[in-house]
């Protein structure tokens, strides 16, 4: 007979790492960087005019390569919703 018990423990400890990860995923996305895209979509204008703003120095943003990221907090300040 196999070792149901062990099996069902081991099963049992792969889902809580499992539930874990998705756990620090959720956080991740919740803490990470816009991307341009994503930051024109939430203020539901074209992606030149976040262009613009990052430049005018009213939207805070950093680059990481060629890509400008917004932090969550810089678009909460921005449009006047931060905590």
């Amino acid at each position: 007979m196999s070792d149901i018990p062990g099996i069902l423990r081991s099963l049992a400890e792969s889902l809580s790492r499992t539930a874990d990860l998705l756990e620090r995923a959720e956080e991740l996305a919740e803490t990470s960087p816009l991307t341009l895209a994503e930051t024109a979509s939430a203020l539901r204008v074209d992606e030149r005019t976040v262009r613009r703003h990052i430049a005018d120095g009213k939207l805070v943003a950093f680059k990481v390569g060629p890509a400008w990221r917004i932090p969550r907090t810089a678009l909460a300040e921005f449009t006047g919703r931060a905590s």
